[in-house]
């Protein structure tokens, strides 16, 4: 094993800590958002979801990992948690090969669903939101995901030879944080307002 020390970290193991909730004692109500970190065969996509409450607190709820799954089956398994949790807002990433899968989503959820891009711009502004949120005590995370909290603590900072500064994580056997990229849009889709979309005709999704 490899840890990062603190000093690395752009969340620090206190910050994390501080922020835990117990999850098995409690089911939070309120508004829900989901986050869809989507990858195939060297990563693995994750599916988190978000509950805000009337008081401002976000609850992030325990998420669910596919490892190198079919893209059908990523794609039941993003539209049944979506009707299940009764997600009222989701982003979803739509680079790459996640493309289709999010563009599939929008359109079974039309107006509820936005689809983004990972970019450096991007992924700061979720990874700053996220850690405002832990040092403010409006973000609280669950104690039964190890996983998360692992991928949450291996968000590094870097600054490029250019100067600009830059957020992402080490691929290891672990991943490459999709956790948190998840969990992180999930937040993210929960603290803004729902997607306003052109209403679309019925579609038939196509199998991947």
């Amino acid at each position: 094993c490899r840890f990062l020390s603190d000093a690395l970290r752009y969340f620090t193991t206190e910050l994390i800590r501080g922020a835990l909730y117990d999850d098995s004692a409690m089911t939070p109500t309120g508004q829900v958002g989901m986050g869809v970190d989507i990858a195939r065969r060297r990563d693995r996509t994750a599916i988190y979801t978000a509950v805000k409450t009337q008081g401002g607190a976000i609850y992030v709820r325990p998420g669910q990992t596919l490892d190198r799954q079919p893209f059908d089956v990523q794609f039941a398994a993003m539209d049944g948690t979506f009707d299940r949790v009764g997600a009222t807002r989701a982003c979803v990433d739509a680079t790459g090969m996640g493309a289709p899968l999010a563009e599939g989503l929008a359109k079974r959820h039309p107006g509820r669903v936005e689809e983004l891009t990972f970019s450096a711009g991007l992924k700061e502004e979720i990874v700053i939101e996220f850690r405002k949120g832990l040092e403010q005590g409006t973000i609280r995370l669950p104690t039964g995901d190890d996983a998360m909290r692992r991928a949450i603590g291996s968000i590094r900072k870097f600054e490029t030879t250019g100067g600009h500064i830059r957020f992402d994580a080490d691929h290891d056997e672990n991943g490459h944080a999709d956790e948190f990229w998840a969990a992180g849009l999930a937040v993210y889709a929960v603290n803004r307002p729902a997607v306003v979309q052109p209403a679309r005709a019925p579609v038939q999704i196509a199998r991947f």
